[in-house]
């Protein structure tokens, strides 16, 4: 082989290695997530987590949007239990939330 034939063919492999590359970046940058959307049927979340505060090591609370309702839920090992539900009107905060639960007298169990 002469040098023009060995520079050509390295030319054609470092063409067909970018033609490569850039179509694998096309299709990992627009089609994966296009896919991925379509897969999924684009169904809308119902159910979000806004916040939470750990108690202790075992203990919990979530402020959960479930569709048009908001939840505060104390979570231990064992269980869930609902401590507080309001709709949704002008989502209220974590800390007001925890105050209107608080002044209804809730205890916690022992």
């Amino acid at each position: 082989m002469h040098a023009a034939q060995e520079a050509w063919l390295i030319l054609r492999s470092l063409l067909a290695l970018a033609v490569v590359v850039l179509v694998a970046f096309i299709v990992l940058r627009m089609g994966l997530p296009w896919l991925l959307r379509h897969r999924m049927g684009q169904r809308t979340r119902h159910l979000h987590v806004e916040e939470f505060y750990p108690l202790d090591r075992n203990h919990r609370l979530y402020l959960v949007r479930w569709d048009q309702t908001w939840l505060l839920l104390g979570t231990s090992p064992d269980r869930v239990q609902v401590l507080f539900v309001r709709p949704e009107t002008s989502g209220p905060s974590f800390e007001a939330a925890l105050e209107q639960v608080a002044s209804s007298g809730f205890q916690k169990e022992e």
